[in-house]
């Protein structure tokens, strides 16, 4: 666990995120229709963790591309970060940094 999701992170503080960790438990019982009406007309932003051993960085390339390649008129804005899966705990003001950028 700590090397796929906290692998920037001191011991100490993975062990205390791994302690915290629950599910996920999917709430949608049917397939998710996604439309450029809908899902495709609010802007969306990807924050890439390039050291990312939970998902990987290709993977999460693939998402992107996927998406672009569905909803062309509107293109995923990513802010690449050299983190691990989890920048909350190894680099917090960085990625505070990102998210205040996309809110404003």
């Amino acid at each position: 666990m700590k090397e796929a999701f906290f692998g920037d992170v001191s011991d100490e503080q993975a062990e205390a995120a791994i302690n915290l960790l629950q599910p996920d438990y999917p709430v949608v019982n049917g397939p998710i229709m996604t439309t450029a009406q809908r899902w495709g007309s609010i802007p969306r932003s990807y924050i890439l963790t390039e050291q990312d051993k939970g998902v990987l960085p290709a993977l999460q390339r693939r998402f992107i591309r996927d998406v672009d390649e569905a909803l062309p008129a509107s293109k995923t804005d990513v802010r690449p970060i050299n983190t691990s899966h989890s920048p909350f705990l190894s680099r917090p003001a960085e990625l505070a940094k990102i998210l205040i950028e996309l809110a404003v």
